[in-house]
């Protein structure tokens, strides 16, 4: 992530990123973009700006491409009950058949105790589709004026 977002990549040198509150204090708070010192054309860029400003772009959409170059029905909007951590498309694949799931991102990447959350997505699929019938089923009884 950190050399996703580096603007020196793109041959900028960016100064004043961080700064200490006092002397006294051991760690130091990250500047706002706005206080920090940007000079374009410093040194030769390693990527080109568009690509870098593209790559910001698709970093701040909640749906990204998985590794099968989908974009998962349910991406970017599930998360775990337990530690609130993003639940992430998976594929498990056999012979005899295809199963895609959602599992707890702490749990895959093991950075928290957390156990194997999953939902498989045609259950998934299937009980949106059914609470979305109950709604609009209910909404055309309560409709007034019908």
């Amino acid at each position: 992530m950190h050399i996703l977002e580096n603007r020196e990549y793109t041959g900028c040198l960016v100064n004043f990123k961080t700064e200490k509150p006092s002397y006294k204090v051991k760690h130091s708070i990250e500047n706002p973009i706005e206080k920090q010192a940007i000079f374009e054309n410093h040194h030769e860029p390693i990527i080109d700006r568009q690509t870098w400003e593209r790559v910001q772009e698709l970093r701040k959409q909640r749906k990204r491409p998985n590794r099968y170059d989908e974009v998962g029905l349910f991406s970017g909007l599930l998360f775990c009950g337990d530690c609130g951590s993003v639940m992430y498309q998976q594929r498990y694949q056999t012979e005899k058949r295809k199963q895609d799931c959602y599992i707890c991102g702490s749990y895959k990447k093991r950075t928290a105790d957390c156990t194997a959350h999953f939902i498989r997505t045609d259950y998934l699929t299937a009980g949106v589709i059914e609470n979305l019938r109950r709604v609009t089923s209910y909404a055309a009884r309560t409709k007034p004026g019908l």
